[in-house]
């Protein structure tokens, strides 16, 4: 797969049959449509439950950052304000439904996901934080 941001190939990491395609150059990360909510799931909870997401208004979204097509099919992709008390923004594609990480946002999810004190999130938190972390050492 393309980075959607810079166009160079990804490389995939694997957890749970989940995958997740990293940019070696951005940093940035993609997930396919479900695959988020299969990170941070725990048994009968939603992703949404702790994490507030939400399409951008007009007094909180960041006008300077970059758009992106979707690098699956190519569609442009829409903001999404994430976060209960600092928001931030993502990128989601309205067609395929998948999300779009720059450097660093993943990592703000996996805190808040760390915070809910699920062990499951904690297991996959750490899975995700050494993998990136090894791959950032290199």
């Amino acid at each position: 797969m393309k980075c959607p941001k810079d166009k160079t190939s990804m490389i995939v990491l694997e957890y749970n049959k989940i995958e997740l395609d990293y940019c070696l150059v951005c940093s940035g990360i993609w997930l396919d449509s479900g695959e988020l909510e299969s990170l941070l799931q725990r048994p009968g909870m939603q992703a949404s439950d702790f994490l507030n997401v939400s399409s951008p208004d007009a007094n909180k979204a960041n006008p300077d950052e970059a758009t992106y097509q979707c690098s699956i099919c190519h569609q442009q992709m829409v903001k999404l304000l994430m976060g209960k008390q600092s928001l931030f923004q993502i990128d989601k594609c309205p067609q395929c439904e998948g999300f779009w990480f720059d450097a660093g946002e993943l990592d703000q999810i996996l805190e808040m996901a760390r915070e809910s004190e699920s062990s499951l999130c904690n297991d996959v938190v750490s899975f995700v934080e050494d993998a990136l972390k090894s791959i950032r050492d290199d």
